[in-house]
């Protein structure tokens, strides 16, 4: 499923992105500028990581990755799986 989800760009990321650059600033400048970088990444087949890091700065490829994305879920999956086991 992994090898599925890149397509080599990083455009699944793209709400990430946002959301991460919506701190920065309004959101919906942000939805703006991933938008634009995502039209660009496509034309000239540059990942979204380089190109944010080029134009917002720091470290973007780990932050646009499926592990980064999952937040809260594996430390909620495995409470479930604990309380789930209690009940028996």
């Amino acid at each position: 499923m992994l090898a599925n989800i890149d397509d080599g760009l990083g455009l699944i990321y793209a709400e990430a992105a946002s959301f991460a650059l919506a701190k920065e600033m309004p959101r919906p400048a942000a939805q703006d500028a991933v938008k634009a970088l995502c039209a660009e990444a496509v034309r000239t087949d540059t990942p979204l990581a380089e190109l944010l890091s080029r134009d917002h700065g720091g470290d973007w490829s780990n932050t646009l990755t499926p592990r980064a994305q999952l937040g809260t879920a594996p430390a909620d999956a495995r409470a479930f799986a604990l309380a789930a086991s209690a009940v028996r």
